[in-house]
């Protein structure tokens, strides 16, 4: 689901529970949605199809993941 709210993703991220991960200045992906991350191409494919960016900043996280 997308929802809308007023704060920032750094206040977001802090205040939810484990199992979510920041993989881009504007995404928040739950880990248990992941089916495959594709590193060579900078993106996370989640369970629904939606294909997510990952940026340099966070792509350390996910090579331990793979």
């Amino acid at each position: 689901k997308e929802y809308s709210f007023y704060d920032t993703l750094d206040n977001l991220e802090q205040n939810l529970p484990e199992g979510f991960l920041r993989c881009h200045r504007s995404y928040i992906v739950a880990r248990k949605r992941i089916k495959k991350i594709m590193l060579s191409q900078n993106t996370i494919i989640l369970d629904n199809g939606y294909m997510i960016p990952v940026s340099r900043s966070y792509k350390s996280v996910f090579k331990e993941l793979k």
